[in-house]
Formats: structure tokens, sequence, C-alpha cells
């Protein structure tokens, strides 16, 4: 049946089974979905550099599970509770404001990724009469979902089979996962997928492992705009330009609602039950060194948009407290401070190729990425630079000869061609204070500051091994990838990791529920995504985590439908059938 959705049209003018188990819980190539069709966004926000700124495992099916008002800062005893020392807030977030403007719904939705849009539009066909609210602190819907090129469908499998994978995969983590969780969804994988790709008819690249044209941001238009067409979701209404800012608690483990800030005014919003699909803190790089202990502001460059850690600033106000093992998550590499859609970044720090050298002038690994698998080399080689104080790669006549004549064995992840020619990014690098142009090896150590005797010893030995042909070091890269440097000017990069996403934070059951540290639910909240624990470690996972963010959003909707709404979901939630169709090619994975 269709219709108009009015509540979707105005708010993007600006932009089953298993039971649970107890207690688990400046450039770029992309569009955004703005208004009723697509605008292109200039990304220097969004490509930016950093600036300081369970039981035991039971093969069959698992046992059943999960079973306000706000006042003014000086009535409510739970303003404040937030536990930064270290951390501005500049936000305020986790606290509430005195407001009178007040709202009642039945649900809200904070996030329209592919967490918060799967979650509202299963509300919405499960609870036809539920009135939800998606929420987006940007002016655009989507999320970190518009950044996400892989979500592979797959094939559901019995609870036992799924309970035996989610063991090993937690042992293979070791144990940093939770087995329940990745349990749910590899048993649910058949049916999400197929609600994604067959009901709500997503379109899937020819190998059926990326998003079509490899662009998370098609899925968003698409699911938005099946949203403002079909009546099914009359009753969800998106709204853009709208920041959650604090949980509304009657106590510590029950959520009322939530307030949020629109327009520079705030109002309380009351709801039987809040999901948080906010998405991690990679571009909030303060939050995450309070979080994480660690200084990521030196070695990283952020991408993403409005992955500021709210919803981890939040659960803090309740009985969940601070949120644990928040890692940060690099993938791929650039020239420090350049773009990642830049042919020179893509050559000078992504090939088997290079030459890395560190901080004390010397090389410390074999470079040979394309030796690992491409996935594994993704995030292998973002953790090995991060291990370094500095890593600087090294560039002659002779490597820029070889990648202009098609030598990369490797892409970027935004440019996918081998670039035919680097000089177009050389002379517009000159800017970059992170770039070092000399005609000797000696003058190029002086300039980055790296002890010359030792910087010199490891170039010339590479140079007599790449001209006879063999790493006759201990790191012995493979033959075809020694090229030599060639003659001068030679030039040195300093390499950045760039910052996709963190994971981890959030404490959640199989249901979805927010828990505290004995893993009893928060009544009436919900989280999904990249913001909660259990299902990665400080490994990136591919997609940006789809799968995980598409999961626990269908889970998180049939959770609120059932315990919150007092309603069912039907058994073919997911549509006529499980994912049917042909499987994703792997074998250049």
């Amino acid at each position: 049946m269709k219709g108009k959705n009015k509540h979707l049209d105005d708010g993007l003018q600006e932009a089953a089974e298993p039971q649970k188990a107890k207690g688990q819980g400046a450039l770029s190539r992309r569009t955004f979905l703005k208004g009723a069709g697509l605008a292109t966004v200039a990304t220097g926000a969004l490509i930016a550099g950093c600036s300081p700124q369970t039981t035991a495992a039971d093969a069959s099916s698992p046992s059943s599970g999960s079973d306000g008002t706000s006042g003014s800062g000086a009535e409510n005893p739970l303003v404040g509770r937030t536990t930064f020392t270290t951390y501005a807030n500049p936000d305020e977030i986790g606290l509430v404001h005195d407001t009178s403007q007040e709202e009642t719904v039945d649900v809200v939705v904070v996030g329209s990724g592919i967490t918060g849009l799967s979650c509202s539009m299963i509300i919405a066909e499960q609870a036809p009469s539920a009135k939800i609210l998606m929420i987006d602190k940007n002016s655009f819907p989507g999320g970190n979902t518009n950044f996400a090129e892989i979500n592979e469908p797959g094939q559901g499998m019995a609870w036992a089979d799924a309970l035996a994978k989610g063991v090993q995969t937690a042992l293979s983590s070791l144990n940093l996962t939770d087995p329940y969780l990745y349990a749910h969804s590899y048993y649910d994988t058949g049916r999400i997928t197929g609600w994604l790709y067959q009901k709500q008819g997503v379109q899937l690249a020819d190998d059926h492992f990326y998003y079509k044209d490899h662009m998370g941001y098609g899925t968003v238009q698409h699911l938005v705009t099946t949203m403002s067409s079909d009546s099914t979701y009359a009753n969800i209404e998106l709204r853009t330009s709208t920041q959650g800012i604090a949980l509304l608690m009657d106590d510590d483990h029950s959520c009322s609602g939530i307030q949020v800030k629109m327009n520079n005014a705030y109002s309380n919003i009351h709801a039987k039950a809040v999901m948080l699909a906010t998405g991690g803190m990679g571009t909030n790089t303060d939050l995450l060194s309070y979080y994480t202990g660690q200084d990521v502001v030196q070695k990283c460059t952020q991408i993403g948009a409005g992955q500021d850690g709210d919803g981890h600033l939040m659960v803090e106000t309740t009985a969940h407290g601070k949120s644990k093992n928040v890692d940060p998550t690099p993938m791929w590499c650039l020239i420090k401070d350049d773009s990642l859609n830049s042919a020179l970044s893509v050559a000078s720090t992504m090939q088997s190729a290079n030459i890395f050298i560190n901080e004390s002038g010397a090389r410390f690994s074999n470079e040979d990425y394309a030796g690992a698998s491409p996935f594994a080399s993704v995030v292998a080689q973002d953790h090995l630079f991060n291990n370094q104080g500095k890593v600087f790669s090294i560039m002659g006549q002779g490597l820029f000869d070889y990648f202009e004549a098609g030598g990369s064995d490797r892409s970027g992840f935004y440019y996918y061609q081998t670039p035919a020619s680097l000089q177009d990014d050389l002379s517009t690098i000159g800017n970059n204070k992170n770039a070092y142009q000399a005609d000797s090896f000696a003058a190029l150590a002086a300039l980055i500051g790296v002890p010359s005797d030792a910087f010199v010893s490891s170039l010339q030995t590479y140079q007599s091994d790449a001209a006879a042909g063999t790493d006759d070091t201990v790191f012995g890269k493979p033959s075809k990838y020694m090229v030599g440097l060639g003659d001068g000017p030679y030039y040195a990069f300093e390499v950045s990791t760039a910052l996709i996403q963190t994971n981890n934070g959030i404490r959640i059951n199989t249901d979805c529920a927010v828990c505290d540290q004995f893993y009893t639910p928060i009544k009436g909240l919900y989280a999904g995504g990249i913001a909660v624990s259990g299902f990665n470690t400080a490994i990136y996972t591919m997609g940006t985590s789809q799968h995980v963010g598409l999961w626990s959003g269908t889970q998180a909707a049939r959770s609120i439908v059932t315990i919150d709404l007092g309603g069912t979901v039907a058994d073919n939630w997911f549509g006529d059938s499980e994912y049917s169709g042909p499987l994703p090619d792997m074998s250049n994975l």
C-alpha cells in the first residue's frame, strides 16, 4: 500500500526466535541524501586531520531472558552524574536542562544509520499504531552508513551451530567478544539480510559482497525513500539536526524518555522506549582520549560524521555507568593531513612496494601487505604503524615510475583505480608540513629528524637488494615488490592512519537492552551498532560494522515491540523467506 509520509518529508527538508539467554547481552566522492534528493556535500569537516579538541554455552535454544518525567537540574538527582575528569563535555551530554517543551511518543530512536533505520522500520511494521521519532544530530540521515561499503548477505543456521560458531569466534578473539551476541547474530543472518535485500529491495554489487557501487549512502537513500513513500511507515518521524542530550530517568534502572536539542532549544521527549544508535566516538578525539588514555590526536585522521560518543556519555547517568573497553579501530593509511582520495597517499602508504622507515631511521617490516589477505592487510598495517613513534614512506623517481605504470597492488578507500599520474598530487602537497623533499638521503634524514647514519644505511641496503632482486634482510620481502627508489629528488611522507570508527562501549544483553555491570537490564533503554560491546575488538570490522548494526537494529525493534509496547512480532517479520539469493564471492578476500 503506497501513501505519503508527511513526517518524513518534513524531517528530510534539512537534510522471534530464539528466546534470549539470561544475562547476555580537501575532497570527496561521496554524496548524501538531503531533502527529497541527493546533494553533493564537501567533506572538509568529514575528512579532516585530527586536532586536540553468560552463562555456560548450551547447545539448545537459550532460555527466556529480560524481563517519566524529568525535572530541572536542581530537582533531578541524576543530573551531573557523568564521570569525566578531563573531558570538557562542550555539548553537556548527559545533563538535563530546564525546559517547558514536552512531547510524548512511543519510541525514540537516536541515530539514523543502518541500526536506527532498521529498528524504526521494523517497529513500524510490527506495531502499526506506534508513534516513532527517529532523530539525527547531522543535517542529513545515514550516519556512518553513508561511508560503508560492505554488508554481505548470508544464510542463517540452526541455533546449536550458531552457538558453536559464536563460541569459536569468542575464542579466536581471546574472549574479548561475547559468544551469545555473536550466536544470535549468526542465527539471524538469513532473516536480517532477507529483510534488507529481499523485503526492502536494497541492491548489492555484482559480487554480492558490497553495497551497490560500494556506497552505503545509496542504501540510506533507498530506505529513507521507502519510509517517505510507503504508508506502512507513516508513523515514523525523522528529525535531522536534532541531538540527543540526556536520558530522562525515573531511577537508575528505568528510562522514560530523552531530552533533545534542536534549533538551540531543549525538549523532553517522553517514550516507552529509547534506542541509542549513536555510533562510536571516532570524530571526538578529546572524548576518545579520555576513555582510552591514548594520544589518538597525534597519529590519526578522522573519517565520518557525528561519531562523537553521545550515546556512551548518556548511559553514564544510568546504572550502566561508564562504558568500558572503547577501542579506536583505524583502517587504511594516508600521508598525514592529506585526503583519502589522494592518489599520492594511496601510492605512498598502501602498497607492498613501499619503503617504511621509523623514527630511529630503520626499516621495521617487510611492507608486504599483499602477502596477507587484503582485509587483514587493511587493519594490520594500521596497527603496525601505531606501534612505532613515527613512520615515513620514502619515495624516489623509481617508485613514482613504478606506480604510474600500474604497480599498485592495493586500492584506497576513496580511490579505486591505479593512479595514472601522481604529479598533480605531488604539486599540491607542498603546503603539507608532513611532506619533505631533498636531493640526498642524508639531507632527507636531517629534514625529518631521524639519525642520519641509520637512515642512509637502511636505504642504501634496500637499494642494493632491490637491484639484485631479493630482500636479503631479516624481513624477506617478496622479490616482485623489491622496487628501487631510483634517482632523486627523494621524498619522505609521514604516514597517518585513518580513524574510521571505534568499537565497543555500551553493555547490552541479547535483547539489545542496556544493562548494568551485573547484566540487569535498564527498563526502556536499548543500544546497538558500533556503540555496543561484545562484538568487536580493536580490529576494524568491515563495512563500518554494518552486520552488527543491522542485527542489533532488528533485534532491538523486536524486543521493544514485545517488551515495551506489549505487542507481538510475526514469525515472518523478515519477509516471505530468509535470504535466498547469491552468496558473496569471497575469493578475493
